[in-house]
């Protein structure tokens, strides 16, 4: 090979290096280039991510926040349950105690209040009220009880006359009940003992007594209309006081004692008891000494009868 031939192949390969220089160095300017952009996409994202952190520690704190609310509300709405199940509970009482009327309970019928008048649908059949014609009357008769104390003579029998007296006649006969203050003078001679129900000058008699403790005891009527009552029948002849009235019971009572305990047994030892209470209010009620009897003064007492029943037996409180 001639020295022009190695002059232009050493010119050659200059000059491809010249060129792969210049490559090399447009390669790098555009890594370069890439690595800068690179670079401002990194940092782009790391802005990014710690935007991302804080937003997740928020998100974080309001969920623990909000884990807070939701046990603090859970609590409440347990609370409100149990709330609501006391309150259902007292509605289901207070409806069975507003429900009921004198045919569920011992209520009088004066409070079932007005109910509503159903209208009748039914046809008409145009006959008259009542008892039909041909049918068994059921109307009030002499009873067996009264014919004995005809025939025995133990009740009188008054006879009125209307009409002409010479001829036929037919019985109707009306039954009544005379009431009428009885004063019977008792007179102790010399020597002879006083009973202890005589010793003041004028005393209750046995019948009157019995009658002001029925119908305060077992009639639960007050000592005051006992008392008017009695007055009444009397034609005012005779008004035993409160007072009087509430000796009676008294005397009633210890004459009973044994009875009365006797039932309260009866009545602890039988297998079923049916139990009932009356309230009831009243203007009255036992002291604190328990001989007295305690007033009230513009207002009334509130009171509660219990009975306590069996088969044969009851017993009040």
């Amino acid at each position: 090979m001639t020295n022009e031939q190695y002059l232009r192949q050493a010119k050659d390969l200059r000059l491809r290096i010249e060129n792969m220089k210049i490559a090399r160095q447009i390669s790098e300017d555009k890594l370069g280039l890439e690595i800068q952009e690179l670079k401002q996409e990194v940092r782009s994202k790391d802005h990014q991510v710690r935007l991302l952190q804080t937003h997740i520690a928020k998100i974080e704190e309001a969920y623990h926040r909000a884990k807070v609310d939701n046990e603090v509300l859970q609590r409440r709405y347990e609370e409100i349950s149990d709330q609501c199940g006391a309150l259902a509970d007292s509605v289901t009482m207070l409806k069975a105690r507003i429900n009921k009327d004198s045919s569920n309970s011992c209520k009088p019928p004066s409070t079932d209040g007005l109910k509503k008048v159903i209208h009748n649908n039914r046809m008409s059949s145009g006959r008259k009220p009542g008892g039909q014609p041909g049918h068994i009357g059921h109307g009030l008769t002499l009873s067996k009880k009264l014919v004995e104390l005809i025939e025995e003579g133990k009740t009188d029998v008054e006879v009125v006359d209307h009409g002409d007296t010479c001829g036929e006649y037919i019985s109707k006969y009306e039954v009544d009940i005379l009431t009428m203050a009885v004063i019977k003078e008792h007179r102790f001679y010399k020597g002879e003992p006083i009973p202890d129900g005589l010793k003041n000058p004028v005393n209750y008699g046995p019948n009157i007594k019995a009658m002001c403790v029925d119908l305060s005891m077992e009639g639960l009527v007050s000592a005051q209309r006992v008392s008017e009552f009695i007055e009444s029948l009397s034609s005012g002849a005779v008004k035993p006081s409160k007072a009087t009235i509430l000796a009676f019971q008294d005397e009633l009572s210890g004459m009973l004692d044994k009875e009365l305990e006797t039932i309260r047994e009866s009545v602890v030892e039988a297998p079923v008891i049916s139990v009932d209470e009356t309230p009831r209010s009243s203007t009255q009620r036992p002291a604190d000494d328990n001989e007295s009897m305690e007033v009230a003064r513009g207002k009334s007492f509130n009171l509660c009868v219990r009975t306590y029943s069996t088969h044969d037996s009851v017993y009040l409180t």
